[in-house]
Protein backbone atom coordinates (compact mmCIF):
# COMPACT_ATOMS: atom_id res chain seq x y z
CA UNK A 1 0.00 0.00 0.00
CA UNK A 2 1.38 3.39 -0.96
CA UNK A 3 0.20 6.20 1.29
CA UNK A 4 3.00 8.59 0.43
CA UNK A 5 1.89 12.01 -0.71
CA UNK A 6 1.79 15.77 -0.38
CA UNK A 7 -1.18 17.62 1.04
CA UNK A 8 -1.85 21.31 1.50
CA UNK A 9 -4.04 22.42 4.36
CA UNK A 10 -5.53 25.87 4.87
CA UNK A 11 -6.37 25.77 8.57
CA UNK A 12 -5.63 23.93 11.79
CA UNK A 13 -8.97 22.14 11.38
CA UNK A 14 -7.90 20.77 7.99
CA UNK A 15 -4.54 19.69 9.44
CA UNK A 16 -6.32 17.88 12.26
CA UNK A 17 -8.72 16.21 9.82
CA UNK A 18 -5.77 15.02 7.75
CA UNK A 19 -4.25 13.48 10.89
CA UNK A 20 -7.54 11.71 11.58
CA UNK A 21 -7.58 10.26 8.04
CA UNK A 22 -3.92 9.28 8.38
CA UNK A 23 -4.73 7.31 11.54
CA UNK A 24 -6.57 4.73 9.40
CA UNK A 25 -3.21 3.43 8.19
CA UNK A 26 -1.71 3.03 11.64
CA UNK A 27 -1.57 -0.44 13.11
CA UNK A 28 0.04 -1.64 16.35
CA UNK A 29 3.79 -1.14 16.17
CA UNK A 30 3.58 1.99 14.02
CA UNK A 31 5.96 4.88 14.66
CA UNK A 32 5.14 8.27 13.17
CA UNK A 33 8.22 10.51 12.91
CA UNK A 34 7.05 14.14 12.66
CA UNK A 35 9.47 16.85 11.53
CA UNK A 36 9.09 20.56 10.90
CA UNK A 37 9.51 23.95 12.47
CA UNK A 38 7.89 25.42 15.52
CA UNK A 39 4.18 26.06 14.93
CA UNK A 40 4.11 24.08 11.69
CA UNK A 41 1.19 21.83 12.68
CA UNK A 42 2.76 18.72 14.20
CA UNK A 43 0.72 18.74 17.42
CA UNK A 44 -2.47 19.60 15.52
CA UNK A 45 -1.86 16.60 13.24
CA UNK A 46 -1.23 14.36 16.27
CA UNK A 47 -4.53 15.54 17.78
CA UNK A 48 -6.22 14.33 14.61
CA UNK A 49 -4.45 10.97 14.82
CA UNK A 50 -5.61 10.59 18.43
CA UNK A 51 -9.19 11.45 17.51
CA UNK A 52 -9.03 8.93 14.66
CA UNK A 53 -7.84 6.27 17.10
CA UNK A 54 -10.84 6.98 19.32
CA UNK A 55 -9.10 8.89 22.09
CA UNK A 56 -11.61 11.16 23.78
CA UNK A 57 -9.20 12.80 26.25
CA UNK A 58 -7.74 16.15 25.15
CA UNK A 59 -4.36 15.78 23.47
CA UNK A 60 -1.92 18.57 24.21
CA UNK A 61 1.71 19.24 23.43
CA UNK A 62 3.88 17.00 25.54
CA UNK A 63 7.00 19.19 25.32
CA UNK A 64 7.21 19.82 29.05
CA UNK A 65 6.87 16.19 30.10
CA UNK A 66 8.37 14.60 26.94
CA UNK A 67 5.82 11.78 26.59
CA UNK A 68 2.12 11.32 27.19
CA UNK A 69 0.55 7.91 27.16
CA UNK A 70 -3.06 7.11 26.29
CA UNK A 71 -3.19 3.49 27.47
CA UNK A 72 -6.84 2.96 26.54
CA UNK A 73 -5.76 3.00 22.87
CA UNK A 74 -2.07 2.03 23.25
CA UNK A 75 -0.98 5.43 21.95
CA UNK A 76 2.07 7.44 22.99
CA UNK A 77 2.79 11.03 21.95
CA UNK A 78 6.36 12.32 22.40
CA UNK A 79 7.72 15.82 21.91
CA UNK A 80 11.51 16.06 21.74
CA UNK A 81 11.71 19.85 21.35
CA UNK A 82 13.61 20.32 24.60
CA UNK A 83 16.01 17.36 24.43
CA UNK A 84 18.74 15.85 22.26
CA UNK A 85 19.52 12.27 21.19
CA UNK A 86 21.65 11.51 24.27
CA UNK A 87 18.94 12.79 26.60
CA UNK A 88 16.36 10.72 24.70
CA UNK A 89 18.42 7.58 25.29
CA UNK A 90 19.31 8.47 28.90
CA UNK A 91 15.61 9.01 29.70
CA UNK A 92 14.75 5.60 28.25
CA UNK A 93 12.15 7.09 25.90
CA UNK A 94 12.85 4.39 23.30
CA UNK A 95 11.06 2.01 25.67
CA UNK A 96 7.76 3.78 24.90
CA UNK A 97 7.91 2.47 21.34
CA UNK A 98 6.27 -0.93 21.35
CA UNK A 99 4.91 -3.52 18.97
CA UNK A 100 1.55 -3.28 20.71
CA UNK A 101 1.08 0.46 20.42
CA UNK A 102 1.28 3.44 18.11
CA UNK A 103 3.86 6.14 18.78
CA UNK A 104 3.98 9.67 17.37
CA UNK A 105 7.26 11.54 17.88
CA UNK A 106 7.42 15.31 17.30
CA UNK A 107 10.81 16.87 16.59
CA UNK A 108 11.98 13.40 15.60
CA UNK A 109 14.78 14.84 13.46
CA UNK A 110 16.69 15.12 16.76
CA UNK A 111 16.89 11.32 16.87
CA UNK A 112 17.15 10.68 13.10
CA UNK A 113 20.25 8.56 13.70
CA UNK A 114 18.05 6.20 15.76
CA UNK A 115 15.22 5.77 13.23
CA UNK A 116 16.84 2.56 11.98
CA UNK A 117 16.69 1.14 15.52
CA UNK A 118 12.92 0.90 15.11
CA UNK A 119 13.35 -1.69 12.30
CA UNK A 120 10.66 -4.03 13.49
CA UNK A 121 8.09 -1.24 13.51
CA UNK A 122 6.21 0.24 10.57
CA UNK A 123 7.62 3.74 10.09
CA UNK A 124 5.88 6.80 8.75
CA UNK A 125 7.64 10.11 8.18
CA UNK A 126 5.57 13.29 8.12
CA UNK A 127 7.18 16.66 7.40
CA UNK A 128 5.44 20.00 7.96
CA UNK A 129 6.23 23.32 6.27
CA UNK A 130 4.60 26.66 6.94
CA UNK A 131 3.63 28.31 3.66
CA UNK A 132 1.68 31.44 4.61
CA UNK A 133 -0.70 32.28 7.44
CA UNK A 134 -2.50 29.00 8.28
CA UNK A 135 -1.44 27.17 5.10
CA UNK A 136 0.73 24.12 5.56
CA UNK A 137 2.48 21.75 3.18
CA UNK A 138 2.48 18.26 4.65
CA UNK A 139 4.64 15.62 3.03
CA UNK A 140 4.26 12.09 4.26
CA UNK A 141 5.71 8.77 3.23
CA UNK A 142 6.51 5.28 4.31
CA UNK A 143 10.18 4.42 3.76
CA UNK A 144 10.27 1.87 0.99
CA UNK A 145 7.00 3.03 -0.63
Amino acid sequence: MNISGIRLTNSPLETSRLGKKFSRYLKPGAVVFLTGGLGSGKTTFVKGIARGLGIKKAVTSSSFILAREYPEKNFCHMDLYRINKKQFMDAGLQEYVSEKGITAIEWSEKIRALWGDFRRNKKYIVNFKILKDNRRKIIYYVPGD
